[in-house]
């Protein structure tokens, strides 16, 4: 299995699929296979992935720290699928968002844009939701499936709304460490060398290493809902 698995991945790597690669798997708590293949970073330098390359989880973040979180609050009663946006922020509702529900964040179906940017005009965290607050459907509610993330920047406000707790805090306590996942995190201070590279930045005149790739997240102080959850737990 070792070397199939290397193998497929060593082909995507020299087909330039992706730069490169780390590799986990266990059974029954025993660690059966652990391969880092690939580089890191690519240019200006080639620099080879290591196992504990940290990687930026980008829209992963919606599954492995909201939705989750989301799931840890109905698990406890604090919230229901169903329930209206607008009774935990109340100023969602304007122009004519009122009816939907945290089930239509979750499954993309609030008739929310897909996407703004931001940053362009660098909006903080509470300018951004605010914009959001202010913004009007685009799409009538449950009517369609807009991959939107809009919503997952609402259910990260929502959540600190509930539990009174800033999100990231919420979820190292609640999801990240009960798992062992010590280094899932956001704004995460590695040493740089540890970041798998993601694209060059014009800001910061250098490839991002460490620095979440989302802008509008960058915008944000690097904690949303929607993107800037950095792992490496192998």
């Amino acid at each position: 299995m070792k070397q199939s698995v290397r193998a497929f991945l060593q082909k995507e790597v020299d087909l330039k699929h992706i730069p490169g690669a780390v590799v986990q798997v266990a059974h029954r708590g025993e660690v059966v296979l652990e391969e880092a293949v690939g580089n890191r970073a690519v240019y200006p330098e080639k620099l080879p992935m290591k196992i504990d390359t940290v990687f930026d989880l980008a829209s992963l973040t919606k599954v492995v720290a909201t939705l989750p979180a989301v799931l840890k609050l109905m698990d406890v009663g604090e919230i229901r699928l169903d329930d209206r946006v607008e009774q935990f922020l109340p100023q969602f509702s304007r122009n004519g968002k009122g009816q939907i529900t945290i089930r239509h964040l979750l499954t993309h179906t609030s008739g929310l844009r897909a996407h703004q940017s931001y940053h362009k005009d660098e909006l903080t965290a509470n300018e951004i939701l605010e914009q959001i607050y202010a913004d009007e459907r685009k799409e009538p509610v449950g009517s369609k499936v807009v991959y939107s993330d809009l919503g997952l920047i609402t259910l990260y406000k929502m959540i600190e709304a509930v539990t009174g707790k800033e999100f990231s805090d919420f979820v190292e306590k609640e999801i990240f460490a009960p798992l062992g996942m010590t280094e899932t995190m956001f704004n995460p201070e590695f040493p740089v060398d540890r970041f798998a590279a993601t694209e060059f930045s014009e800001k910061f005149d250098d490839y991002k290493r460490g620095i979440v790739h989302d802008e509008n997240t960058v915008s944000m102080g690097g904690i949303s809902g929607h993107a800037g959850l950095f792992f490496n737990d192998s």
